[in-house]
């Protein structure tokens, strides 16, 4: 929301600096989560597509609007066993650093398939490109 506001290049850089340092703090402290639950995460069935949709809230609200996201969720069905949480985090952290490979804008891609390994193991293949 900065972003609307501050157009000047010193006012963006400083806002970016901002962004940087509150990732970097959610970060330590997603980390230090996890240490204080001894690295124990919630396992449970988490709905992938489900999960990309609240990624995508977010993102929509916090990155450059040059940037168009994209989904192509083909999984079916789309639950797994998992920590929700944990892949909520690992697919924003993707989408940031995605974010940050393209200064001049781009296209953000989240996809779901099912991908069968053998005869008896299937597994929902989440991609993030850019």
């Amino acid at each position: 929301m900065l972003r609307e506001h501050f157009t000047e290049p010193t006012q963006v850089r400083q806002i970016d600096s901002i962004l940087k340092a509150v990732q970097r703090a959610a970060d330590l402290t997603r980390k230090l989560l996890a240490f204080g639950r001894k690295g124990k995460f919630v396992n449970g069935p988490v709905d992938l597509h489900a999960v990309i949709g609240e990624v995508i809230g977010l993102l929509q609200h916090s990155i450059d609007r040059r940037i168009g996201i994209r989904q192509h969720l083909d999984a079916t069905p789309s639950r797994t066993m998992g920590d929700a949480s944990q892949l909520q985090n690992a697919l924003l952290n993707l989408a940031i650093n995605a974010r940050d490979a393209m200064p001049d804008g781009g296209s953000l891609t989240f996809s779901t398939r099912i991908v069968t390994l053998d005869d008896l193991t299937f597994f929902a293949n989440v991609v993030v490109s850019w």
